[in-house]
């Protein structure tokens, strides 16, 4: 799995430090790391494309520290991991109010780095199991199993269906299916995979997944009562 690790730093020689230690780490943990660097938090805010896995924020920076840009990213990130970079500890307790993970203290020492950024690359994979990546013109889509309602197959296309919209692309119930775990989705005939997670009613052979309605094939009837009755027996745990 490769990784996006983002340094946010206006102070170059921190900055020049803290990319040594990330490497170094990712060489000896035999890690796939590609390290970004912002010279000052409105950089990374005014051009921000949800496309880091971890984020290193200087506090105090010229332009926009590093707590309002963690802000500003939080609102469009829900998913990266922050981790501050201080002198002074007590500032780190804002960082709660942005979900950071936790904070180092300068001179960065190499062995907190790499406790610190070892959780956060194993959140960063548990995470990853919770998300499927959906392709799309513009490259890739990377969508919470959350969000997911149902997946339906017409024509050798797939369509994920989310609360939201709806995302389409070539491929095949089967490569998707593989995709899922077995615990959350069920394939109720053989266009359609529902979330048991989102099922709010069966009636008959109709299943009500909001906000849409699909249908279960009459062999496949029984198979589906007992996985949504296993889930929910395991307490909804499958629910993200």
């Amino acid at each position: 799995m490769k990784f996006r690790v983002a340094i946010v730093e206006d102070e170059q020689n921190h900055a020049k430090h803290l990319r040594g230690l990330v490497e170094k780490f990712a060489r000896e943990k035999g890690e796939d790391i590609d390290v970004v660097h912002y010279t000052d938090g409105d950089e990374i805010a005014s051009d921000y494309k949800a496309d880091c896995d971890v984020i290193l924020f200087d506090i105090l920076m010229a332009r926009m520290n590093g707590m309002d840009a963690a802000r500003y990213i939080r609102k469009m990130d829900k998913e990266v991991v922050i981790l501050f970079i201080t002198t002074i500890a007590q500032f780190a307790i804002e960082g709660y109010g942005v979900g950071a993970r936790g904070y180092l203290l300068k001179p960065v020492a190499y062995a907190d780095l790499c406790r610190e950024l070892q959780g956060a690359l194993e959140e960063v994979r548990e995470k990853q199991k919770q998300r499927i990546l959906i392709p799309t013109e513009g490259g890739w889509a990377s969508v919470s199993l959350a969000e997911v309602c149902y997946i339906e197959s017409m024509r050798h296309f797939i369509t994920v269906w989310t609360d939201s919209r709806g995302y389409t692309f070539k491929s095949s119930l089967i490569d998707i299916e593989k995709k899922l775990p077995s615990e959350l989705f069920f394939r109720c005939n053989n266009c359609y995979i529902v979330n048991l997670a989102r099922v709010r009613k069966v009636t008959g052979n109709r299943i009500s997944v909001d906000p849409y309605e699909v249908i279960v094939s009459r062999p496949r009837k029984k198979a589906f009562t007992d996985a949504l009755l296993s889930f929910y027996s395991r307490g909804g745990r499958a629910a993200l």
